[in-house]
């Protein structure tokens, strides 16, 4: 009886994880038009829809995710690194107290735009499975999902934007 317990909570559990990939933004979807306010002042607000750039990526991260310690500071390198070439890196900080967000700016070093969801209003909209989640966007469509971690991502970013 506890096999039968377990395959069931396992199902279901592998079957939200699928429905979840299945429902977050794939290629070729339109950028959803999602307002929210910047991270360090929140009285000025940025639609993701709205930001124009030949590329934009737009990372969801929160303070809490491991993998974001190793991620965004790369992330901010490659986004100094690649704006010559047209890109704007632009971060959803989803932690429910932004100031954690704040510090972990300042920690690490983050040094692009980053936009407060302490709702996660923008996290439904795109359907994010995981934490964190990461878009490639041209011409306002998702040209590459990435979700997770891993270094190879932010290497896929500089073959990518050209």
């Amino acid at each position: 009886m506890k096999i039968k317990s377990l395959l069931i909570v396992l199902l279901m559990v592998v079957g939200f994880v699928s429905a979840n990939e299945v429902l977050a933004l794939g290629v070729g979807s339109r950028v959803p038009s999602v307002s929210l306010p910047i991270l360090t002042k929140p009285s000025k607000h940025v639609n993701l829809a709205g930001i124009r750039a030949k590329y934009v990526y737009i990372d969801f991260w929160a303070s809490w995710c491991s993998s974001c310690r190793s991620s965004l500071p790369r992330l901010s390198r490659a986004a100094g690194a690649l704006s010559k070439k047209g890109l704007r890196v632009v971060g959803v900080n989803l932690d429910k107290d932004p100031q954690k967000g704040i510090d972990f700016m300042r920690k690490y070093g983050v040094s692009f735009l980053n936009l407060s969801d302490p709702k996660g209003a923008s996290a439904s909209r795109f359907g994010l499975p995981k934490i964190p989640s990461a878009f490639l966007v041209k011409d306002g469509r998702v040209v590459k999902a990435f979700y997770g971690y891993s270094g190879a991502d932010v290497n896929k970013l500089y073959s990518l934007v050209q």
